[in-house]
């Protein structure tokens, strides 16, 4: 009863008139519960995962037919949002949004002081019909959000530029917290730009200038990326 209660409380912050039974136990990264809560009134279906250790929500999903688009994909990010801020997440950004079959998919980051906490990310889906909210994935964020105690950063962001490609248009430099080929965690100097068409995302070691990794963000049809400086 405990983890359908939890379930329950997670997802619509109140239990009214839901009925909730775990149909399934997860293993892996984190030991989970599976709870399906019904509602008689609206026909709500909906799945949520609760971890085994403290009942917080991994993960979770709600039944939902849409057909039509009434939002845009700016008005779902601020759903989105909302839907962390009510639950007494951290202030987040997202980082990257992207429309597929009239809902929004968002990647939402949080920040310790200047540094983008890539590690702690979370997804959430949002129908863009009605702003419902359809999906969450928190994983990362349960297993890896803490507190870090960062290292002096060694090199400026005008040192960096001068390690670009010249014919990059730099468009953000900013301070990002990533996880390497190794697994292990690096504070970075992060610069998003563009060259012809294309847009990019390079991350320098922080303190050594060495480059970490270079990711293409060139967006599809209707994706934005974007992240508050």
């Amino acid at each position: 009863p405990e983890a359908e209660k939890k379930a329950v409380e997670a997802w619509f912050l109140k239990g009214n008139n839901k009925e909730a039974k775990v149909i399934y136990e997860g293993v892996g990264d984190v030991p989970t519960f599976g709870v399906e809560i019904t509602s008689p009134e609206d026909n709500d279906l909906v799945y949520v995962d609760v971890s085994k250790i403290d009942g917080t929500m991994i993960w979770g999903m709600q039944v939902k037919e849409i057909t039509q688009s009434k939002l845009t994909l700016k008005e779902g990010e601020e759903i989105a949002l909302r839907f962390l801020k009510v639950r007494d997440f951290p202030p987040f950004e997202v980082v990257k949004a992207q429309k597929e079959d009239h809902t929004g998919v968002y990647t939402l980051v949080p920040r310790q002081n200047k540094v983008l906490l890539y590690p702690d990310q979370v997804k959430i889906q949002v129908a863009l019909d009605e702003g419902t909210v359809i999906g969450f994935e928190g994983t990362p964020y349960y297993l890896f959000h803490k507190k870090r105690d960062f290292p002096g950063v060694q090199l400026q962001p005008q040192a960096i530029k001068e390690l670009l490609n010249p014919r990059l248009k730099v468009e953000l430099i900013q301070l990002a917290l990533i996880i390497d080929a190794s697994g292990k965690e690096v504070l970075t100097w992060e610069v998003r730009g563009s060259f012809a068409e294309e847009k990019f995302a390079v991350f320098f070691d922080a303190q050594t200038g060495r480059e970490i990794i270079i990711t293409r963000i060139t967006p599809p049809a209707e994706f934005t990326f974007g992240v508050v400086s």
